[in-house]
């Protein structure tokens, strides 16, 4: 009985890591979009994050998804060679 309270509660302790662990990385990704979009498009940092979060509200999905597809965007002109930072 003890080593099935145990299990179930170390079960509930990873559930808990793994959701910290996926916020963690939403976050970082976030800021990298902040980034991608100051230098790139010229946007304040504030203004990034208003029009990430802008989008998401819009597209029904959350600013890390959003961020994501940034990213992904980035990395597939930066492939093309065309992924030049604004006034470079």
């Amino acid at each position: 009985m003890l080593a099935r309270s145990s299990q179930g509660y170390q079960e509930r302790l990873q559930s808990k890591i793994d959701m910290l662990d996926a916020t963690m990385k939403s976050r970082r990704q976030v800021e990298k979009a902040i980034r991608l979009l100051v230098d790139h498009q010229g946007m304040t940092e504030a203004k990034s994050y208003e029009h990430m979060r802008s989008r998401a509200t819009s597209m029904r999905v959350t600013v890390g998804e959003v961020a994501g597809m940034l990213i992904e965007a980035q990395e597939a002109m930066d492939k093309l060679g065309l992924g030049r930072p604004r006034g470079a």
